[in-house]
């Protein structure tokens, strides 16, 4: 996904983001600040919502495309 956030919202977009699951891909800076992130499949939608929350509805998501990235990876102990 891709948003556009004013200045005093950057960090708290950052922990929403992180919050459902997101990891930021890319930070650029100019007049307000684009940020694009990766969201888990449902993680998007959940974002959205709290930022129309957090912004008035003035930061809303566009979504890029869809990409597989790999997970966190588990050790399965065999000997159990």
């Amino acid at each position: 996904v891709r948003l556009h956030c004013p200045y005093p919202l950057l960090e708290r977009v950052k922990l929403e983001i992180g919050t459902w699951g997101g990891l930021i891909d890319n930070t650029e800076y100019g007049a307000d600040v684009t940020v694009t992130a990766s969201m888990p499949e449902d993680g998007a939608e959940r974002l959205q919502d709290r930022l129309t929350e957090l912004s008035a509805g003035g930061i809303t998501l566009q979504v890029l495309g869809e990409n597989y990235r790999p997970g966190l990876r588990e050790e399965v102990d065999g000997s159990r």
